[in-house]
């Protein structure tokens, strides 16, 4: 079978790659871009293509020939940010935590404050109700 020719853009250039049915896509385009095939994703028309090893993958791109590829993915000497570690993904938790907790207990003050300050308007406006024994007194 001939080899398939498509164009990949990356980071604003455009290759020629001619894909052989017996090499994985992702290895001769990852070559061509200097981009290892483990940092490397193909997208073509929105959809990014199966991974590499996928049956799916060549029946993708076998009717493609021609057709322009997107590739994304960092270059090897080019360093990944490294994942947070368990003590750092702790802190954060337990600011999230204590933020929130303090956001409760704000929102708690706050409330009860509206309710002794509307008791205490309240207790000026309305005349209080007397008891029955104080009210035969009265009259």
């Amino acid at each position: 079978m001939q080899p398939l020719s498509i164009r990949v853009k990356h980071r604003g250039a455009e290759v020629e790659v001619a894909l052989r049915p017996d090499e994985c896509p992702y290895t001769t385009v990852g070559a061509a871009l200097r981009v290892p095939p483990d940092r490397l994703k193909m997208l073509r028309a929105g959809r990014q293509l199966p991974p590499s090893g996928s049956p799916k993958l060549w029946d993708e791109i076998r009717t493609a020939d021609g057709a322009v590829f997107l590739a994304l993915g960092s270059h090897l000497d080019e360093q990944l940010p490294a994942a947070p570690g368990l003590v750092q993904r702790s802190v954060r938790a337990a600011v999230d935590v204590l933020g929130a907790l303090s956001l409760q207990a704000v929102w708690g003050w706050v409330a009860a404050s509206v309710g002794v300050i509307a008791s205490f308007f309240h207790s000026m406006v309305v005349r209080p109700e007397l008891p029955e024994r104080a009210r035969r007194r009265d009259e």
